[in-house]
């Protein structure tokens, strides 16, 4: 599933995945704060370079937390180039304060990969 406030973006996730022959994606046009799925539904969130952008990230996490089964995964990459690149403290910061639990961490300074589980 692929998830996206913006039209455009679900528009060329749309086309990636009718070029790719896919079968299997769903594409939604939502908010973060209103996912839609069912609560503890989801294995596991893929958040690349979209953390910092998102107006109401406590929210957010909240509501990824909501539909994360438990022991899923919440994986978040951050880039540099990013203009609203958060250091990886600030990004496990703001995830243990959602009750997410840091698990690994992959990368260095300039982009970086954290993967949080939700508790059991």
């Amino acid at each position: 599933m692929a998830v996206d406030i913006q039209p455009a973006m679900i528009a060329a996730v749309k086309r990636k995945v009718s070029d790719s022959k896919l079968t299997n994606v769903e594409t939604h046009i939502a908010d973060a704060s209103h996912l839609p799925v069912g609560k503890e539904t989801v294995d596991r969130a893929f958040l690349v370079t979209v953390l910092p952008e998102i107006p109401d990230r406590k929210r957010a996490l909240k509501e990824l937390r909501r539909v994360l089964k438990p022991g899923g995964v919440l994986s978040i990459t951050e880039e540099f180039l990013d203009p609203d690149y958060p250091l990886a403290r600030t990004t496990i910061r703001w995830a243990e304060e959602a009750g997410f639990e840091l698990e690994e961490r992959y990368g260095n300074w300039w982009s970086y990969t954290l993967n949080f589980r939700k508790p059991k």
